[in-house]
């Protein structure tokens, strides 16, 4: 049962307590970070800074779901009650992480068919227009800037 909402997490999205995640090294385990608390509401830009290897992409690796904490919870919640399954999170990355070969809507579709998606056609060309990328289909990675392709 969870606890009842105060105001401060009324309307939260995403709540992270007390997450911690730890990492296996030749020095033996290496905790990135340790107790984190965070609350993001619907809507809200919530950015998370830091100096390099503070843990920053490990916080967002958890949240998704790719990295798994050795302690603490990630809960969503839709209104005040927690979601049955998790949403699905997406992370741009600073590398972009594109195939250099493959055309942007190849891009595309390449980590939709990954996720189980199909995206062609008409569904294709209005991402592209919703993410500002339009008439860029056919361009190869290394001939867009690096904001185009961070939307790719």
């Amino acid at each position: 049962m969870p606890a009842e909402p105060t105001p401060e997490t009324r309307h939260v999205a995403v709540r992270v307590d007390g997450l911690a995640v730890a990492y296996r090294s030749g020095r033996g385990e290496v905790r990135v970070f340790d107790g984190v608390r965070l609350a993001a509401a619907p809507g809200e830009v919530t950015a998370v800074t830091g100096p390099s290897g503070s843990g920053k992409t490990s916080l967002l690796h958890v949240i998704a779901g790719i990295v798994q904490p050795v302690a603490g919870t990630v809960e969503f919640l839709s209104s005040d009650e927690p979601l049955p399954t998790p949403p699905k999170i997406g992370i741009v990355y600073q590398d972009h992480r594109l195939v250099p070969f493959l055309t942007a809507a190849e891009n595309v579709q390449l980590a939709a068919e990954v996720t189980g998606n199909d995206l062609t056609g008409p569904a294709l060309t209005g991402l592209f227009a919703d993410l500002g990328v339009e008439g860029l289909q056919r361009s190869l990675p290394g001939e867009l800037s690096g904001g185009e392709q961070q939307r790719v």
